[in-house]
């Protein structure tokens, strides 16, 4: 499979797109914070401001197959990046995306809903984004980058 990266870049990928990112350095400059066992990072695709993909680090299909520290660690980094969005003044709320199947690489997708984005609908923006993929990633790259500093700070701040 091929695809193309929120900064342009080809990337082809022969097995699990998740254990890809994880276990090299070709996203690092996605990584916005990690635990021993997990990943915060911006999402390889959509150019979105505040959109965050949670996943483990190794290979893992369903939820059930995280050990208990693995399922601390999700639990931990899922509230601490919640915190950060919910502390910016123009996030009206937050969407979460659940992906986990046979085959796949589990992950969540954190979505802010901002006050000013013309995606509102909770139900409908992860497709919209999905459909708007192209355009939206030479709107938003800057907007992106931005968000993702100001993130990483606070999120990284709430780390212990």
């Amino acid at each position: 499979m091929k695809i193309t990266t929120i900064f342009n870049q080809e990337l082809e990928i022969k097995d699990c797109i998740g254990c890809h990112l994880v276990n090299t350095d070709f996203f690092k400059d996605g990584l916005i914070s990690q635990t021993n066992t997990m990943q915060l990072s911006l999402d390889l695709e959509l150019s979105y401001p505040g959109m965050m993909i949670l996943s483990p680090k190794r290979h893992v299909e369903y939820f059930d197959q995280l050990t208990t520290d693995e399922a601390n660690e999700w639990n931990k980094l899922l509230a601490i990046a919640t915190k950060a969005l919910r502390q910016d003044s123009d996030c009206i709320r937050i969407s979460y995306f659940f992906r986990s199947f046979t085959g796949y690489h589990m992950h969540l997708a954190i979505m802010p809903i901002w006050k000013d984005s013309v995606y509102q609908d909770s139900q409908t923006i992860l497709s919209d984004l999905i459909k708007d993929c192209k355009k939206l990633r030479k709107e938003n790259i800057q907007k992106v980058i931005l968000y993702k500093d100001k993130l990483q700070t606070k999120i990284n701040s709430y780390i212990v």
